[in-house]
């Protein structure tokens, strides 16, 4: 992979899920995106202990909300 010199930008999962599945791309996928769209039998984790990341969500509103 060092050696690689292929470089894409995807600000989509779907163009990401695209590039990873055309078998010339690395990339990272939620878990959810990939059981919810079926590719389990496609894509694997690789080395999903050094590489990957976590998002935490949070509802936010005003104070002053009156809902």
């Amino acid at each position: 992979m060092r050696h690689w010199h292929r470089h894409a930008k995807a600000h989509h999962q779907e163009a990401r899920a695209t590039l990873i599945l055309s078998g010339q791309y690395l990339g990272l996928l939620p878990e959810h995106f990939v059981a919810s769209w079926g590719l389990g039998d496609k894509l694997r984790p690789l080395m999903s202990d050094t590489y990957g990341y976590r998002n935490s969500y949070r509802a936010i509103w005003p104070k002053n909300h009156q809902g």
